[in-house]
């Protein structure tokens, strides 16, 4: 589990724009550029991280940055995590 901060929409959409993403789900995104590589929490392999943004509740919703640039792998699995929080929460 990674730990979240709070960002503006401008900022998310910002770093949309600044590059096509590395990925893309469930309105989250990996900017496109890595920042290092590292091993994965989940495959425990070496691979690149980048920087992770999500907005949760909708086009009106929450916007975040993952304090930890993330891999592909960890960043899905926070996405299904961070639904599944906010799915209760409502």
């Amino acid at each position: 589990m990674f730990k979240w901060k709070c960002t503006t929409k401008s900022r998310y959409w910002e770093m949309l724009e600044i590059l096509p993403p590395a990925c893309m789900q469930h309105n989250g995104f990996l900017v496109g550029e890595p920042v290092n590589h590292r091993v994965c929490a989940v495959r425990e392999i070496v691979q690149p991280t980048f920087t992770a943004f999500v907005e949760i509740g909708g086009i009106d919703g929450q916007h975040y940055e993952c304090e930890t640039p993330l891999t592909i792998a960890e960043f899905k699995r926070e996405i299904v995590r961070l639904r599944a929080e906010h799915a209760v929460a409502s």
